[in-house]
């Protein structure tokens, strides 16, 4: 039952696009600082869930290549936006126009779990046989990935921020560490055979194409809204 509803066209695309359509709108009416990252990755969720859902128009020769970079983009989306409170942590700095830096450094961590998967995927080849044993390899390289960043990288940064800026950084962090971990905690139910893991995997997947970007943009420094 729940990988029918999972698998339903009303969950992925329809329901995907009718939120991100509505937050494009939103988005071009607002002000906020934010507004430029807004529209572009709400773009990015809008030819994410048209392109690789199970009944895209891509061809199935190039459907898992496509597949790939959208993965990659959803998480540089997160880095990139991290990376810039790390650079611009408090309101005068925000203020000022976007470094360079921060777009290089986010687009190259991006790959970081991706290559370690692909690594992790031809030493151990027998290991990853099903994809959905694929799809918990990333996912919880990614979770690992996320706290390994905040603790090494984005923390010591934070020391230094504005208190609503590094609030901020810290609930984004928590938000993907919280999807990541859903993702891969259901994808061990459903390896057990259990149909109950695709109502646990509903959660994350709103998460990610739904409730993301309305959650950056509420949850900003009030300056950014």
């Amino acid at each position: 039952m729940w990988k029918h509803l999972y698998e339903s066209p009303w969950h992925n695309p329809a329901l995907i696009i009718v939120v991100n359509a509505a937050l494009l709108v939103l988005a071009l009416r607002s002000r906020s600082a934010l507004r430029a990252f807004l529209l572009i990755f709400a773009a990015e969720i809008l030819l994410d869930s048209t392109l690789t859902n199970d009944y895209s128009p891509v061809p199935k020769s190039i459907l898992q290549n496509v597949t790939i970079a959208f993965v990659i983009l959803g998480d540089a989306r997160v880095l990139l936006l991290l990376e810039r409170v790390r650079s611009a942590p408090t309101r005068e700095r925000w203020a000022q126009r976007w470094a360079s830096r921060p777009m290089v450094v986010a687009a190259a961590l991006a790959f970081v779990v991706p290559v370690l998967q692909a690594v992790l995927l031809k030493s151990l080849p027998a290991l990853f046989a099903q994809k959905r044993a694929i799809f918990l390899a990333y996912e919880s390289l990614a979770f690992v990935g996320i706290l390994a960043y905040y603790a090494l990288r984005l923390r010591p940064a934070l020391r230094d921020a504005e208190p609503a800026f590094a609030t901020w950084a810290r609930s984004i962090v928590a938000f993907i560490a919280v999807q990541y971990g859903l993702w891969a905690s259901a994808d061990v139910i459903i390896l057990q055979g259990i149909d109950a893991g695709f109502a646990l995997r509903l959660v994350p997947n709103l998460l990610y194409y739904t409730a993301f970007l309305p959650f950056v943009w509420r949850s900003a420094p009030k300056e950014l809204q």
